[in-house]
């Protein structure tokens, strides 16, 4: 994305709240990942 479209990727590393966004999106990544293994857990 960042060779396609720079202009538009751009914001996510230069603004502060880009910095945010991507912390933002993985923390829930991880949490989601955790959760996911949970419900899928096969319990014998």
């Amino acid at each position: 994305m960042l060779i396609a479209s720079p202009s538009f990727i751009r914001p996510l590393f230069d603004d502060p709240f880009g910095h945010i966004a991507i912390v933002a999106a993985i923390t829930l990544q991880t949490i989601g990942y955790f959760v996911i293994r949970k419900v899928i857990q096969i319990q014998v």
